[in-house]
């Protein structure tokens, strides 16, 4: 039984559901399943015993406890002692050398055949291990923002990719754009491959049974789910609710998530004369955000950047119209006016002409929303997610 250890940044994790659904389905395979994790913050409830097959480790870098050092040392003696020989020959520090010992012995301690960066920033922190972890498969994931903001931000992050890239197995992308940006800091496409986001349509159904094609609904529900971060773009769809003509025709605008635009998103929304109309939720388990969707009619996604949004997803498996900015890889999820729009990114204007048309014409919109769903159980379904990473795991194991 092959042995995968997904390296993440938090596990379960309410904002990485994604990744959650993904390790959860792959447990129930053939595969012995571990997380290391690096911090344990707002974690998702478990249903029915479901990380039952999953053993989850802590990074040992963040909890620091001498009595699971020792253990980890005890149960790969002379894997650990000939790793920090090998760093110390090698011109590292003491200090240094048992800093990366501490970072390596889970990984020891699985001894996997398959180590998964979730994000590629994870996988650039190991990179002084990665050499060392001989026969070890490493596939890396690129998602969005660890490769396209990083590297402006950071100098070395370009250089940091690189070698990642070099070392790497197999490198996800969760789009193809994604994979051009990331083929400019030195992928080889040979090793890359496109898998992307998905929906569990088994609890995110289309609900068929209803029907607007031939009854006017009174007013519509708005959402938008997301970390409140400025990625996200939420004051761009605020500022284009501030000047909708069809405001009185909206029920409600549920904005789902917190982060550290709050308090200005909150401040544009009562300068913008929003707040009888606004409801903030903050951060919900899975299953209350998946009651908010059963409830909306659109949801907007104002996004700079995306590599593509994982409730865009689970919105139009449930059939809902979505109405996105056209940024990074979106328009490989949207064909504008089929299964949802597009308007141009940072363009509150172009949104607000698309919130009054969607609005206004809600109820002749039913062919939108059944290609929506038709579209995420064609392509963007969960099943078709794991066949590939089970796929590509296969592939560079045998």
């Amino acid at each position: 039984m092959k042995k995968i250890l997904f390296v993440v940044n938090d596990f379960p994790n309410l904002t990485e559901t994604f990744i959650v659904n993904k390790v959860v389905n792959l447990s129930k395979k053939s595969y012995s399943t571990y997380v290391l994790r690096h911090s344990s913050g707002r974690t998702l409830q478990s249903i029915d015993g479901e990380f039952s097959n999953i053993l989850i480790l802590d990074s040992l870098l963040v909890d620091f406890n001498f009595i699971k050092i020792l253990s980890s040392i005890i149960r790969k003696p002379f894997k650990s002692l000939l790793f920090l020989a090998n760093k110390i020959r090698s011109g590292k520090s003491i200090y240094s050398s048992l800093r990366l010992l501490l970072k390596v012995l889970p990984i020891l301690r699985v001894s996997p055949d398959i180590v998964h960066f979730e994000f590629s920033g994870i996988a650039v922190s190991y990179i002084e291990i990665l050499d060392d972890l001989k026969g070890v498969k490493i596939v890396v994931s690129c998602r969005n923002s660890a490769e396209q903001i990083k590297p402006i931000l950071d100098s070395n992050r370009a250089t940091s990719l690189a070698k990642v890239f070099n070392r790497a197995d197999a490198v996800h992308c969760v789009s193809r754009y994604i994979e051009k940006i990331c083929k400019g800091y030195g992928l080889d496409t040979h090793k890359s491959f496109i898998n992307y986001p998905s929906a569990d349509i088994r609890y995110l159904r289309y609900n068929k049974s209803i029907q607007y094609n031939n009854k006017q609904k009174d007013a519509v529900v708005i959402s938008l789910i997301g970390r409140l971060h400025w990625v996200k773009g939420i004051e761009i769809a605020l500022a284009a609710l501030g000047n909708s003509t069809m405001i009185s025709s909206i029920e409600r605008v549920n904005i789902v998530g917190d982060g550290p635009e709050y308090d200005k998103i909150k401040f544009m929304v009562h300068d913008l004369a929003l707040d009888d109309v606004v409801v903030f939720h903050g951060h919900l388990q899975k299953s209350h955000v998946r009651d908010i969707l059963t409830e909306t009619d659109i949801l907007l996604l104002p996004s700079i950047m995306e590599g593509i949004s994982n409730s865009a997803i689970e919105a139009m498996a449930m059939g809902k119209i979505v109405i996105s900015s056209d940024t990074c890889g979106m328009p490989e999820l949207i064909s504008h006016g089929q299964n949802g729009f597009l308007f141009s990114k940072y363009n509150s204007h172009d949104l607000t002409l698309l919130i009054d048309k969607t609005v206004a014409n809600y109820s002749k919109m039913e062919d939108v929303r059944r290609n929506a769903a038709k579209t995420i159980e064609k392509s963007f379904c969960l099943d078709n997610q794991i066949d590939k990473f089970e796929e590509v795991y296969n592939k560079i194991v045998d």
